[in-house]
């Protein structure tokens, strides 16, 4: 199984579709996690399971400029969030 993050749904839809079928052709399940803007539909679509997510990106910009890479940003949020 396969998760795919973004602070979009539009994100997905416009440059990871092709990922998203490349992984579907190979038997993968995916999971999208993103805001609800629009998108949702064409993402499920590709045969994805959709997980709509809100999203203060204002908050996700202060802490994106402090860190290295996603992955350190979403283990800071999930710090965050449990303390």
């Amino acid at each position: 199984h396969i998760l795919i993050t973004a602070n979009s749904s539009w994100n997905i839809a416009n440059y990871r579709t092709a990922l998203i079928e490349a992984f579907r052709e190979d038997g993968h399940a995916v999971t999208v996690v993103a805001p609800d803007d629009g998108y949702r539909t064409h993402v499920e679509q590709l045969g994805c399971q959709f997980i709509p997510v809100v999203m203060d990106n204002k908050e996700i910009e202060e802490h994106t400029s402090e860190l290295q890479s996603r992955s350190d940003l979403v283990c800071r949020l999930l710090l965050e969030k449990k303390n």
